[in-house]
């Protein structure tokens, strides 16, 4: 196959790869250039159909990035939760990766990014979930241990006072 450099192309009106379009976008063009024998309207209409998900899906992105970016940066929370995507995709590389990871320095087609984060966000708001509800049920138990005990028992008797009622 003819290797073409990631060019903008141009057909009359017609942008089919612009500087801001993934990667992915430089290597199936040429390929379908191609196989059409030249930019046809063949050529152009199976580009459209194959890329219509990945536009709709950074449109997507691109929608999140800037509500994020209006209103969440300056939050502690949302710095908190930033940095645990950063350490969970350092720890675990094939498993987790942060959006911007995914959209910046990957060639993975935008739908399939989308996909990903939804199911990786899923995953950490499950965890996370988990993670406070087990917080709160430890302090519940430490509530109840000191209304039963009438005092508050120290951090060393706590493990002991949790295996007595549970």
């Amino acid at each position: 196959m003819t290797r073409f450099p990631p060019l903008f192309f141009r057909l009359g009106e017609w942008s089919l790869v612009s500087p801001f379009e993934s990667p992915t976008s430089t290597v199936l063009l040429p390929q379908l250039i191609e196989k059409h024998h030249g930019v046809t309207r063949k050529t152009l209409e199976e580009y459209s159909l194959t890329r219509n998900r990945d536009a709709e899906a950074i449109c997507d992105l691109a929608v999140y990035n800037y509500e994020e970016m209006r209103s969440s940066v300056s939050s502690p929370l949302f710095r908190l939760r930033h940095d645990l995507e950063y350490l969970l995709g350092k720890l675990f590389p094939r498993q987790f990766a942060p959006l911007y990871t995914m959209v910046a320095f990957t060639e993975i087609p935008y739908s399939e990014v989308k996909r990903r984060w939804k199911s990786q966000e899923h995953a950490l708001n499950v965890s996370l979930g988990l993670l406070f509800g087990t917080s709160l049920l430890v302090v519940g138990a430490f509530g109840l241990l000191r209304a039963r005990a009438g005092d508050l028992p120290s951090l060393q008797d706590l493990s002991s006072l949790i295996k007595k009622y549970f």
